[in-house]
């Protein structure tokens, strides 16, 4: 993936979330500032906070509470549920800081901020 240096007047940058799609679906946004790229997906309802007493009150004796797998490394990131294959397994437009990184649930989305080991670079999708 291609990596440039950003203009000095790209001070908005981060601001206008970029969409990823495959076959008309947006798959997932994301945007970036100098310091960090963030990706932003819709999970299925299912493996929400809010939705967890309503999903385990439907489990079979036996079966486990879906979760989200998530693994960020230093340039490859993995998004699913755990026990399935991952929906989103892709390399990184750049490196990332995996100690400095994290995801977490909010406003019903995953969000994943991926801090930049080299900082001013603008990652492609």
């Amino acid at each position: 993936l291609k990596m440039e240096q950003f203009e000095s007047g790209d001070k908005d940058l981060g601001k206008k979330r970029q969409q990823f799609k495959y076959q008309d679906r947006v798959i997932y946004e994301w945007n970036q500032t100098i310091d960090e790229v963030f990706v932003y997906i819709n999970p299925p309802e299912f493996v929400l906070p809010q939705h967890k007493e309503e999903v385990k009150a439907q489990l079979q004796p036996g079966q486990a509470m879906p979760e989200m797998d998530i693994k960020i490394t230093s340039s490859h990131l993995t998004v699913g549920i755990k026990g399935n294959p991952p929906f989103l397994d892709e390399d990184l437009g750049g490196k990332v800081n995996t100690s400095e990184s994290l995801w977490y649930f909010e406003d019903d989305e995953i969000h994943i901020s991926l801090a930049k080991i080299y900082k001013a670079q603008t990652w492609t999708c």
